[in-house]
């Protein structure tokens, strides 16, 4: 998921969360865990120590510190729903690209109207 680039770190554009439904105890849950605290420290907007604790628990409601954020992960798992890490630096609209445009960005399904 994350790569160093000259002393940054970077993410792949396409974040999987496959290994959220998984079970918690699963080696596959515990990687991901560790790779959402990566991105959510890096990408998101910590404020100290601090990221909002997005644990069934909490639900986004509270800042906790990394160690205590895996630990509710591991616990209670994520609040039910959060696929979409807006409240840890992944982006509100998704990034969707149209393989089925024409060389001249789509305008002649436009053109119709004129």
């Amino acid at each position: 998921m994350a790569s160093q680039n000259g002393g940054t770190k970077q993410f792949n554009h396409t974040l999987s969360k496959d290994w959220m439904d998984s079970p918690r105890f699963e080696n596959k849950y515990i990687d991901g865990v560790n790779n959402f605290l990566e991105f959510a420290f890096v990408k998101g907007k910590p404020v100290g120590k601090e990221i909002q604790c997005p644990c069934a628990k909490c639900g986004n409601t509270y800042w906790r510190e990394r160690d205590a954020v895996y630990e509710h992960l591991i616990c209670y798992g994520f609040v039910e729903g959060y696929k979409r890490w807006t409240n840890h630096g992944e982006s509100v609209i998704p990034t969707v690209v149209d393989t089925d445009m024409d060389d001249r960005g789509g305008l002649d399904d436009l053109c119709f109207l004129f």
